[in-house]
């Protein structure tokens, strides 16, 4: 019985590996759901509402790398296409992405690739990498938020109802997501990612 609960039987420490083919596309499935779970968790600013999702997108990144972080990001777009409530407020459908926050939406896939890839070359094995590759990742989604926003509300008035806001609840994040990040085990950071 202990042989079978032991870590360094080779089938055992095999199975749950992040390596083993089952693991990784579960881990995949499990990111899209945190994905989608952390969008219901909001606080409804208009027209931007203010929610734990561009965290989210960052430690997925941070802990997946840039190639499964991208895989979460494309899967959870296909799921709200398709018609999976999974976007903010249990809404879904391919106009998200061209409605007030769908700029932000579109953001995320940069921002894993640049977060991941960051994380990659070890740039989170310290509290200062970890908070700079965080910065850098939410920095891309709230550009790519206020330019879509522009288009609607202009550039000033995007900086003012898009950004300025979320200064403060953005800059507490960061530190959170670069603290979490000096204490948890990348998942899938490998050179082959």
């Amino acid at each position: 019985m202990s042989r079978l609960l032991n870590v360094t039987v080779p089938s055992y420490s095999s199975l749950f590996s992040s390596e083993h083919p089952i693991i990784k596309p579960l881990f995949i499935l499990m990111g899209i759901l945190l994905l989608s779970i952390s969008a219901q968790l909001s606080i409804p600013f208009k027209p931007v509402p203010l929610s734990i999702q561009s965290t989210t997108v960052i430690l997925i990144a941070m802990m997946y790398g840039a190639r499964s972080g991208a895989y979460v990001i494309l899967g959870y777009f296909m799921a709200g296409i398709a018609g999976a409530p999974v976007f903010a407020d249990f809404t879904f459908g391919i106009t998200k992405f061209i409605g007030p926050t769908g700029g932000y939406l579109i953001g995320f896939l940069p921002a894993v690739i640049v977060s991941g890839y960051l994380a990659q070359k070890g740039w989170t094995k310290n509290l200062m990498g970890s908070l700079l590759t965080a910065f850098i990742g939410i920095s891309i989604i709230f550009l790519c938020g206020v330019v879509l926003l522009s288009f609607s509300f202009g550039f000033n008035g995007a900086i003012q109802v898009g950004l300025m806001p979320f200064i403060l609840s953005e800059s507490i994040k960061i530190i959170i997501v670069g603290l979490v990040m000096t204490k948890v085990k990348p998942l899938f950071i490998t050179k082959a990612n």
